[in-house]
């Protein structure tokens, strides 16, 4: 049953994708966003983003032995990922003023989806490889746009496609560590009813913005997110009483979809973004509903709805470059939706990382100056990888030679900044540490400031601290046997 489910996310992923080529083909507005332009801003991104999940494979292969084997799985698993996110960033004719969400959103389902059922013999690696290698290869496109594109759909799209995998991969895994107030099924009953959740909202979505309706824009842009939340919601509803017979999933994944449109008015009412902190409060209070409803599965059911409400509401129109404020206005508000989607999710992975390593954490007293400085550097660390050997990219895009450098440099402090952390204070420092990383994407949303290049860091920061606290826990292990 449950390789039927993940089989069929895998089908409703990619049908949600291919919907794309029928929204692409209409005709544009002449009003669209000018990332529009194919003027050749991406040709180094993409050389770079070819090259990037080959790369990874390489270095992770074995010295010796069989390639295909438990421990080769990291590799694999990011050239899965680098090529999903190569298929997800894929420009098709002219683009709409909408990003496309969906489509994003139905690849990255069924990338998970694929990962649970070929490569659960090191689970825990292997989704850690789909979202490390979609996250270089997205690093790599975004850094290479001009910066007067950065912050529009397109890059919106490509930062909202790295946070789609981390959340479905975080969620995969919080459905395997089931919590001691979750009902016991079996080894990846959750994880398949959340891929399926995630898979189903997209292609519902996809069908309604594809289809073609006499209503207004207005009405247009809501048709696909009530289409997604009636349909995944009672998907999701459907499956949990004939699988689990536990109805709770559904109501936490209901949450998700329907708070959603509630935290998105906080940026467009009246006209004008309003203060972030409301959105924030929102959606952290939503989150500590899902964790009292079911535990660590019902967080994960919040945030998938959270993200399949968001690919299917729509942007705001972003306008032409004659009306400037009108366009700044709306790549704060796109740029401030995709950065409160990532909130959420690094909330999710701080419960991934609770729940893995529960026994490590176990009596484990968190005293004031480790929550202090984990705070602090969590909150940090975000706009300060962003600003690290960043390229101004100016009107054409980096040059290769700073393509390079920036992903380099970004990669080593992504890993050495937790990295450095663990290794001296240890799990209880990491544990505020993942905290002050969701404070640290609320942060630049309280300045106005519409870059996602800090969000974007901040998703993967939370997946190094736990790759690492693993690596550690395990060579501990090692040592104390030997």
């Amino acid at each position: 049953m449950e390789r039927t489910y993940l089989w069929a996310c895998v089908v409703a992923g990619l049908l949600a994708f291919l919907c794309r080529f029928g929204a692409a083909g209409r005709a544009a507005s002449p009003e669209t966003d000018p990332t529009s332009d194919r003027d050749g801003t991406h040709g180094t991104g993409r050389m770079v983003a070819l090259f990037v999940p080959f790369v990874l494979l390489l270095l992770t292969l074995p010295k010796s032995g069989a390639v295909w084997h438990e421990g080769g799985q990291l590799g694999f698993s990011a050239l899965i990922g680098g090529l999903g996110a190569i298929l997800a960033a894929l420009p098709f004719g002219k683009r709409n003023d909408a990003p496309l969400h969906w489509a994003t959103l139905g690849v990255a389902s069924a990338t998970i989806a694929l990962t649970n059922l070929f490569l659960r013999a090191s689970l825990f690696d292997a989704l850690f490889g789909v979202a490390a290698g979609w996250f270089c290869t997205t690093f790599a496109l975004y850094i290479s746009l001009p910066v007067t594109v950065r912050t529009g759909n397109e890059g919106g799209r490509l930062a909202a496609g790295a946070g789609m995998v981390a959340a479905l991969a975080g969620a995969s895994l919080l459905g395997e560590l089931r919590d001691e107030l979750t009902p016991e099924r079996a080894n990846g009953t959750w994880t398949a009813l959340l891929c399926a959740f995630a898979g189903v909202g997209a292609l519902f979505g996809a069908g309604a913005s594809v289809a073609p309706l006499s209503v207004s824009a207005r009405a247009k842009q809501w048709v696909p997110y009530w289409v997604a939340t009636l349909g995944s919601g009672l998907a999701l509803f459907l499956l949990a009483s004939r699988t689990v017979e536990d109805k709770r999933i559904a109501l936490a994944g209901a949450g998700g979809l329907l708070l959603w449109p509630l935290v998105h008015a906080t940026f467009t009412r009246n006209g004008s973004p309003s203060l972030p902190t409301v959105a924030v409060l929102t959606l952290a209070t939503g989150f500590l509903g899902a964790l009292q409803l079911l535990q660590g599965t019902g967080v994960a059911a919040f945030v998938v709805g959270l993200w399949v409400a968001f690919a299917t509401l729509g942007n705001e129109p972003t306008g032409t470059n004659d009306n400037h404020d009108n366009t700044e206005r709306a790549s704060f508000i796109n740029a401030s939706s995709v950065s409160l989607v990532l909130f959420s999710t690094i909330l999710l992975l701080w419960r991934v990382f609770s729940a893995r390593f529960a026994d490590d954490l176990r009596g484990v007293t968190l005293t004031d100056q480790y929550a202090l400085l984990g705070l602090l550097l969590g909150g940090a660390l975000p706009s300060l990888l962003a600003n690290v050997g960043m390229p101004n990219g100016k009107a054409t895009g980096a040059k290769p030679a700073a393509v390079y450098a920036a992903l380099l440099a970004g990669a080593v402090f992504v890993l050495a900044s937790p990295g450095a952390t663990i290794l001296l204070f240890g799990p209880k420092c990491a544990v505020a540490l993942l905290i002050g990383l969701a404070l640290g994407v609320a942060y630049p949303l309280a300045n106005r400031r519409a870059s996602m290049l800090p969000s974007l860091f901040a998703t993967r920061a939370p997946e190094a601290v736990l790759f690492l606290s693993r690596t550690l826990a395990l060579a501990e292990r090692v040592f104390r046997s030997s």
